[in-house]
């Protein structure tokens, strides 16, 4: 029913269709046989439509998906299952070994890493993204790759939506795509792809259930020695805007990474640089603020933002912005200067080593006069 190698098993780990049952004295009558077919025919077609509502939710603007459906497209009130529930209501199959887990997160998994590769099995694609970490411990993208599956696995349809729906595991009047082929070409390309350097090491960003090649691909990833952890992928958030010309799915693949790169602690103080002027001498002196100490860590999608008040110009004896500085670890938030009037520089914290300008926030307070 799903494809799924014969693993000697009563009941198949994938579909959970029984394979082997207990023997029965006599013949089977012509009622045992058509009850049987029956049976089976209702458990292909519900698993067809478990793939065909990841591949596309609506069935019915697909003519080519519904086409090949084993038992046709859903009709009338007959309910389309999540595609990560299997028939009988379990649940989808997660078996990808935990040999990192929780145990080795990735803020441990940084230090002494001069690269991490990310690895995902997508249904756009198999995406490698690829980081270096400066000396202050600071991410930097390094490259972003991805392959589409066709070229990976040429047995898969041409057409996009039956490729997402082979890739969901359905099989319908399809051709079935030979899975131990399957897990042979994604080691393969893994092979070809995943850095072998000293100082690397790989996490591998699970697919989301019921997906069941990308299920099998990801476990072939998770067998390799490289790879130390696994983490769920974050497909919550909106994708941020990309260069112009960067492929979408490469774009989408690289802003999960990053999403996942800002909730690192940071490893050093995140200072504001700042320049002091005496009013009577004229000397200016330095003067740092911080904005984000070190230690200092976002949740998912959170953005921590801090204000300083400046007072005064380069006439006063009060700080004022300061030219550039790359010191590792700082970042600077310039202020707006203006002549001996307060004004407030806000620096919002987007990730480890990730300081943006915000927007002054209006009605800021005042110089009293007089």
């Amino acid at each position: 029913m799903c494809a799924t190698p014969e693993d000697r098993r009563d009941i198949c780990a994938v579909c959970g269709w029984r394979l082997h049952d207990d023997p029965v004295l006599g013949e089977l009558t012509a009622a045992d046989l058509a009850a049987a077919e029956t049976a089976l025919r209702t458990a292909e077609h519900t698993w067809d439509l478990r793939a065909a509502a990841l591949a596309a939710p609506d069935t019915g603007d697909h003519p080519c998906l519904a086409a090949v459906i084993r038992g046709g497209p859903p009709q009338g009130d007959e309910a389309v299952r999540s595609g990560a529930v299997l028939p009988g209501g379990r649940s989808a199959p997660d078996d990808l070994p935990a040999r990192a887990g929780p145990g080795a997160p990735l803020d441990e998994l940084r230090h002494g890493r001069a690269e991490l590769s990310f690895v995902e099995c997508a249904p756009d694609g198999l995406h490698l993204t690829r980081v270096t970490f400066t000396e202050a411990g600071i991410p930097v993208l390094r490259a972003a790759d991805s392959t589409p599956w066709r070229a990976v696995v040429p047995a898969l349809d041409a057409d996009a939506t039956l490729c997402r729906f082979q890739l969901a595991g359905g099989n319908g009047t399809l051709q079935p795509v030979d899975r131990q082929a399957f897990d042979d070409a994604v080691r393969g390309w893994l092979t070809l792809s995943l850095p072998t350097v000293p100082g690397t090491a790989a996490v591998l960003l699970r697919p989301e259930p019921g997906w069941e090649l990308l299920r099998r691909a990801a476990a072939v990833v998770a067998r390799d020695h490289a790879v130390r952890l696994e983490l769920p992928a974050d497909r919550t958030a909106s994708v941020e805007p990309g260069h112009p010309g960067e492929a979408p799915a490469r774009r989408v693949a690289a802003d999960r990474v990053r999403r996942l790169l800002r909730t690192l602690p940071l490893l050093a103080d995140h200072t504001l640089l700042l320049a002091r002027a005496d009013r009577d001498t004229g000397t200016v002196r330095p003067h740092s603020h911080v904005l984000f100490p070190a230690g200092s860590r976002l949740a998912p999608g959170e953005t921590a933002t801090a204000e300083v008040t400046v007072y005064g110009g380069a006439t006063g004896s009060t700080p004022s912005p300061a030219g550039p500085r790359r010191d590792p670890g700082r970042g600077r938030q310039r202020c707006p200067d203006r002549h001996r009037a307060p004004a407030q520089g806000r620096g919002a914290g987007t990730g480890t080593a990730h300081l943006r300008a915000a927007r002054p926030r209006r009605g800021g307070p005042r110089r009293p006069r007089g």
